[in-house]
């Protein structure tokens, strides 16, 4: 018999989208929760209206286009129970796999637990995205599997938990893209991450959202974010992952175009630690003329 799960806060950052109440419905669902804390991140307020109407238990913090970061570590600093679920404003949860995460993070005495999801993709079919099978329930064996590009290490749908809680583990408010990782390898220097393999939230997939990881408004946040993780974290046991995320993103600027001096920045570091440009984008930078120098892209 599982012993009884202790109660919870779920953290919900939002600008306001149509699909809030779909996620704060989804928390509440989760029989343990004593609190929904939603951090208002929007340029125009939510309504406090809107909100009660659902249910008392939500606690509504209002901050003004401050990043995901920044209203995050509002929530986590609201927050009045050891335990803490992230959850994005766009996705859902599933009690059962929540319930599944507390307790393999109560066996495990894990700082954290990701576990296994769904996309919801815009023709509202179904595609599971499960965990790697030699991490199932488990604690992840390596922390530097933390950088491999999987969506298992998205912030929505961490449960975080002490010890991480009471280190205050909190997220880096200069970084938009990938603070995420970031957050969950301190979390892993003061207990070990669990791996669950019962999906615990169902994410919904945008057709714009490929398309924003390097639209001209977050490029270049994108790139600046991605050079400051990798000298933060770069090492021996992870370079393999950092090496397919940094020629991901030089692929999709050679696609789509972006600045020129942060495109000059990715080229020297893949340079500098003898990473290969793939043909076609070397190609398609020549074409764009964002080498730095192009006999040596």
């Amino acid at each position: 018999m599982q012993p009884a799960a202790p109660p919870i806060t779920v953290v919900i950052p939002t600008l306001g989208t149509p699909t809030l109440e779909a996620a704060i419905r989804s928390a509440l669902a989760v029989s343990n929760t004593a609190r929904v804390i939603v951090v208002d991140d929007a340029e125009q307020p939510i309504p406090a209206s809107r909100l009660a109407r659902i249910d008392s238990r939500i606690d509504l913090i209002r901050r003004s286009a401050t990043g995901p970061s920044a209203a995050r570590n509002a929530g986590l600093d609201a927050a009045r129970t050891p335990h803490i679920l992230l959850l994005d404003d766009d996705d859902e949860l599933v009690t059962a796999g929540v319930f599944a995460a507390m307790y393999l993070g109560d066996r495990l005495h894990a700082s954290a637990v990701v576990a296994a999801r769904t996309d919801v993709l815009p023709d509202n079919t179904e595609q599971r995205k499960p965990v790697p099978e030699h991490w199932a329930d488990r604690a992840l064996p390596n922390t530097s599997d933390l950088w491999k590009p999987i969506g298992l290490f998205g912030a929505s749908g961490v449960l975080l938990r002490p010890p991480a809680t009471e280190a205050r583990v909190r997220f880096d408010e200069d970084i938009w893209i990938g603070e995420d990782r970031d957050m969950l390898t301190r979390a892993a220097a003061v207990g070990p991450i669990a791996v669950s393999s019962q999906t615990a939230l169902r994410v919904r997939i945008h057709p714009h959202t490929s398309a924003n990881l390097t639209s001209p408004r977050m490029i270049h946040r994108r790139i600046g974010d991605h050079l400051t993780l990798l000298d933060r974290h770069l090492n021996d046991d992870n370079a393999a992952h950092w090496q397919a995320s940094t020629t991901w993103l030089i692929k999709q600027i050679a696609k789509h175009g972006g600045p020129a001096s942060g495109t000059r920045q990715l080229l020297d570091t893949m340079r500098a630690h003898r990473w290969p440009i793939p043909a076609k984008a070397r190609l398609r930078l020549l074409t764009r003329k964002l080498s730095p120098d192009s006999t040596n892209v």
